[in-house]
Parts: structure tokens; C-alpha cells; sequence
């Protein structure tokens, strides 16, 4: 079951353990959707899948039309064609390119689809913010990056507050300052073990794949 907004603010606030409630809910909410929208969809996007059915004459189509593609974000990871084949065949790079217009960008075919055969885009995109795209499995990482992301605005709020005047206050918010600071790197330190994106902690691949060497029953490849 995929985590919620409140599952994560719970996390969150054990984290930070803001006990003098300097955030609001809000706040917290804020934090976590940063986190997921932001850095988190970057390091680990969603890859969402689109087939476009081949009619004999259409070569290209509008990005806008794939179901989430995001501009500035989303890139086209692999294309199957045709897809259904029991082997899957992919597409080399030259096969197919990103053509800009002045109003549009769309994804150009160096050939026509057959009519009724049908190619399966793969590409990236940002998680939804509202969380319901992020794998359980990552559920502790990402509430450790927001985490990470609330102790720095409270480390902001604290070296902000005070009466410089009485010099007891303003020393005890820039310690509260600075162990939110030290917080924020430690939890986003916990973020990069847990996802893997440590560069000084190998973390084994979520998955892998290999090209089937064997025979293909039935059809033809495809061929330019």
C-alpha cells in the first residue's frame, strides 16, 4: 500500500523532534513534497510506459500526448518495436529523435509505423507530490531527505530569532541553530545510504537485465 502526506509527517517530525512545534503542518507538508518533487525525483525518477499504435502514415508525435511526460524533466529511456514480439526488440538511438518546434516537442520516427503494430515508449518522470508514486521501499529514505529539509528551516528560524540584547537567548538559538544544521546533514547523509546514492557506500542494483540470446518464434524483425 502505497505511504500517505501523514505517514510521512509522522516519520518527519520523529526525525526532527521539534518539540517547541515551530512547524506547522503545513510546513511539514511543504518538506515532503519538496522532497519528492525535488531531489528525489531526480535521483530516482517513475518511469511510465505509452504505446503509440502505428496507422502507416504517422511518423512523430506530440510529447505532450504521453500520459505524465514532463518538459525540462522527462527523457525517453527505450522504445519496443514492434511491441508484442516474444523476444522484445528494441530500438537503436538513430532510430528515433526529439524534434522541437517553436510550440511543441515531439517524438520523430526515422520510419512509419506499420499500420496496427504498436511502439512502447519508456521514459522518466517526476513523483506525484502528493506521494502516491513513491515505492514503499523508499519510503524511509525519502522521509529522511524531507526530514533533512525541515531541520534546515528550523536552523534557519533559530539563527533568525532572538534579542541580541540578552546575550543567554541569543546564544542558546545559535546552538539550536547549529544542531539543526548538523541534523540536516546527517539526515540527508541517511537519505543517500538508504537510496543508494552514497558515492562512498556501493549499494547493490535495485534490478537486472540482459539481452535474450535465443530464437525468436514467428515474425520478422524489424528492419530500415
Amino acid at each position: 500500500m502505497a505511504k500517505t502526506i501523514p505517514d510521512f509527517q509522522e516519520l518527519v517530525r520523529g526525525h526532527v523532534q521539534d518539540a517547541a512545534e515551530k512547524l506547522s503542518g503545513t510546513d511539514l507538508t511543504a518538506a515532503i513534497e519538496e522532497a519528492i518533487s525535488g531531489r528525489y525525483s531526480k535521483d530516482r525518477p517513475q518511469t511510465l510506459l505509452s504505446d503509440l499504435l502505428g496507422d502507416g502514415v504517422q511518423f512523430e508525435w506530440d510529447l505532450a500526448t504521453l500520459a505524465g511526460w514532463q518538459t525540462g524533466f522527462s527523457q525517453v529511456v527505450q522504445i519496443e518495436y514492434p511491441q508484442g514480439e516474444r523476444a522484445p526488440h528494441y530500438l537503436e538511438t538513430e532510430d528515433w529523435l526529439i524534434y522541437e518546434s517553436p510550440s511543441a516537442r515531439f517524438l520523430r520516427f526515422s520510419f512509419t509505423l506499420t499500420s496496427g503494430k504498436t511502439a512502447r515508449v519508456k521514459y522518466t518522470a517526476p513523483h506525484a507530490a502528493d506521494a502516491s508514486t513513491v515505492p514503499e521501499a523508499d519510503f524511509y529514505a525519502v522521509a529522511s531527505l524531507a526530514a533533512s529539509l525541515a531541520a534546515k528551516r528550523l536552523s534557519a528560524l533559530y539563527a533568525q530569532t532572538g534579542d541580541s540584547s540578552i546575550a543567554a537567548d541569543t546564544v542558546d538559538y545559535r546552538s539550536k541553530s547549529q544542531e539543526y544544521a548538523a541534523l540536516a546533514r546527517r539526515l540527508e547523509k541517511d537519505y543517500e545510504n538508504l537510496l543508494g546514492t552514497d558515492p562512498g557506500r556501493t549499494a547493490p542494483a535495485a534490478s537486472r537485465t540482459a539481452e535474450w540470446k535465443g530464437k525468436t518464434a514467428g515474425g520478422d524483425r524489424l528492419t530500415h
